[in-house]
């Protein structure tokens, strides 16, 4: 037994039941799926889950977390030193593309029941108002 392996199994188990948990989520929506089902589907004893997720609040938060590092929205940047409405929804244009592919388990758990409660609906507030952003960035004079 050596203390740096525990930590590494910790982390094994605990994106396991993140992953799984997605999983979840995506197949039977938000409200259908219980921390007991999660548990089981991942292999963990309920002890294990609650010492990993002491709540449905803080795994939803682990969630959130790994969903949106897949698809990490732009930064304001990526207009820097476009001159034009037309480069500047170009470069615009082309980032969506990617993050689109990259949000595509996102969008399908959002599909089967809207995430409109808790950390979900405070991270979507803040993906939309970047969106915004960068909206209003891209179209200039024309946003105002």
């Amino acid at each position: 037994y050596r203390l740096g392996e525990r930590a590494v199994h910790l982390q094994a188990t605990r994106e396991r039941i993140v992953g799984t948990a997605i999983e979840l989520y995506t197949e039977l929506g938000i409200s259908a799926t219980t921390m007991r089902q999660v548990g089981l589907r991942a292999d963990v004893a309920p002890g294990t889950l609650r010492n990993h997720f002491h709540t449905r609040e803080e795994l939803d938060a682990a969630m959130v977390e790994r969903l949106t590092a897949e698809a990490p929205l732009p930064e304001l940047s990526i207009l820097d030193g476009a001159r034009s409405i037309e480069e500047r929804l170009g470069r615009l244009i082309r980032v969506t593309g990617t993050i689109l592919d990259q949000s595509a388990r996102l969008y399908r758990m959002w599909r089967r029941e809207r995430m409109v409660t808790g950390v979900w609906a405070e991270r979507g507030a803040a993906y939309g108002a970047r969106w915004d952003e960068l909206m209003r960035l891209a179209l200039g004079a024309l946003a105002h």
